[in-house]
């Protein structure tokens, strides 16, 4: 009985052992930034709220190959800090690719700090986190003021 129960415990450790090595976070763009540098398309897009108690809603798709007005793509790079990204941002109008500009990122855990032109307000908040899965990079946002909110999740692929 005894030989039982240390072939039992030893089992459960092997068991154990086993299953925290495989959870690793294999999207850590903090720990790996090559997951995040890059291009990035916009594939789909949702923004939806609520402002002076009235309600919408927006959701839009889009394809690489045929890019449409208000397209968007990103391209990543690693910035000057630990855990900081640049993202220069492109739109598609009138036929041809934009340059909308740049700002800067830092990443905490999943949330996303704005460094650039940001300037905190009491008027209103922004809370931004990430979600990366393979190739894809879906970002959520969602702002608060007195009587309106504005929620944003736009999903990238990686070109």
């Amino acid at each position: 009985m005894k030989t039982l129960k240390l072939f039992g415990l030893t089992l459960m450790a092997i068991l154990l052992s086993v299953n925290f090595t495989s959870c690793s976070k294999d999207d850590d763009p903090t720990k790996d930034p090559e997951k995040l540098v890059g291009e990035w398309f916009c594939i789909h897009e949702k923004n939806w709220g609520e402002y002076d108690g009235e309600k919408y809603s927006e959701e839009d798709s889009y394809e690489f190959n045929k890019p449409k007005e208000d397209s968007m793509k990103w391209k990543i790079k690693e910035g000057n800090g630990k855990n900081e990204f640049i993202i220069e941002e492109y739109f598609y109008d009138g036929n041809k690719w934009r340059d909308d500009g740049d700002f800067t990122v830092r990443l905490d855990g999943k949330k996303i700090i704005m460094l650039d032109d940001y300037e905190e307000d009491d008027e209103y908040t922004i809370e931004t986190t990430y979600e990366l899965k393979g190739d894809n990079l879906k970002i959520k946002s969602t702002e608060k003021g007195n009587n309106w909110e504005d929620n944003y999740e736009v999903t990238f692929k990686k070109m």
